[in-house]
């Protein structure tokens, strides 16, 4: 074996590891990279006479190909690492700053398994420190609703757990905040519209109770939002209807930059479960509106809730390439970000063009 076959056969076996190692949306590229040496070591193996660039193309293809997707994971764990590490200092002030900071863009980037690993480190220092707003938010927010969309099966207990802290508090935001997700997490459920309603009513309740003017209002809009897809839920179409107009009203005088992205999906839901009045038809332009803002802002997880409307939306016209097209781009990005819950919708109505 000459020098070429032994630095070939090295850096082709650390290549082997990456598929191991790489969030499940890119294993099937690192699948791809593994293919390509595997190609190069059968022709060297089997002394197949191919001109040295071709397998060094193969070779470096793999490797690139391969380190690329090693360096995006590898950022994720060092930032695990970096905060277990302030853990084990007992920097608890700085995690809880860290943490509280990332919550966000890890959210927004659709990060969820780091957020909530994150968020269980941030709850200890949380709970070491006294610091029980924190400790609340965390368990209802990065831990609670983030093992919702995960389908987390004590993703109930977590928020119940954060919405007790928060309680000893008198944090009424987050105390109102808990049982909208809650609420949330029952609507998904389906058949639990009665238990959605009540947990509805109980954020209501605390957000009666607050007293900050801004948080307030936030919060009023964000039950409105949450009340329109009860109401959708409930068959009540004319009081979804006026709950997500009153929403979108109290986010224009918010000047949340982001509310047409929040609002445009279940708008455009509420418009199309009437299919009356050429409805459909505003709600075409609803979901193109939405997705359109969502692309802008890069948050992804609306881009796909407007896409999947559309195809919903062709299927009533009974448009079906057209449902097809967007049903697919909106699985391929749902797949990617492991979106569980918006899988479910897809494969749904996807079912519905196999009939």
């Amino acid at each position: 074996m000459n020098i070429t076959e032994i630095i070939s056969l090295v850096l082709g076996v650390a290549s082997l590891t990456i598929p191991f190692i790489v969030p499940k949306e890119y294993r099937k590229y690192a699948a791809i990279g593994t293919l390509l040496f595997v190609v190069l070591m059968g022709l060297v193996y089997f002394s197949v006479v191919v001109p040295y660039f071709v397998l060094y193309v193969l070779l470096g293809i793999s490797v690139v190909l391969n380190f690329f997707l090693y360096r995006r994971q590898i950022f994720m764990q060092r930032l695990i690492t970096f905060f277990k590490e302030k853990e084990q200092k007992e920097e608890y002030a700085q995690i809880i700053r860290w943490g509280h900071a990332l919550s966000k863009p890890l959210w927004l980037s659709h990060n969820l398994e780091h957020r909530v690993k994150i968020g269980k480190i941030v709850e200890i220092a949380a709970t070491k420190f006294g610091n029980n707003k924190m400790l609340a938010r965390v368990l209802i927010d990065d831990i609670g609703w983030t093992s919702v969309e995960l389908q987390k099966n004590d993703a109930e207990e977590q928020i119940q757990k954060g919405i007790s802290v928060a309680e000893q508090e008198n944090y009424y935001y987050m105390i109102a905040k808990g049982y909208r997700h809650l609420c949330g997490l029952y609507l998904r459920l389906g058949n639990q519209l009665c238990t959605a309603e009540d947990f509805l009513k109980k954020s209501k309740e605390n957000i009666d109770k607050m007293t900050e003017s801004r948080h307030k209002k936030e919060m009023d809009a964000e039950h409105d939002f949450a009340n329109a897809l009860l109401e959708l839920y409930k068959g009540e179409h004319g009081k979804a209807e006026t709950a997500i107009m009153d929403a979108e009203k109290k986010y224009v005088a918010l000047t949340d930059e982001e509310w047409k992205i929040k609002i445009a999906a279940r708008k455009g839901d509420i418009f199309l479960a009437s299919q009356k009045n050429n409805k459909i038809e505003t709600a075409i332009n609803i979901f193109n509106e939405g997705r359109e803002e969502s692309y802008k802002f890069q948050y992804f997880q609306q881009e796909v809730k407007n896409l999947t409307g559309l195809g919903a939306c062709y299927i009533a016209k009974q448009q079906y390439d057209e449902a097809r097209k967007n049903l697919k781009k909106a699985k391929k990005i749902a797949t990617k970000l492991s979106l569980r819950y918006d899988m479910k919708i897809i494969e749904e109505h996807i079912d519905k063009l196999k009939q």
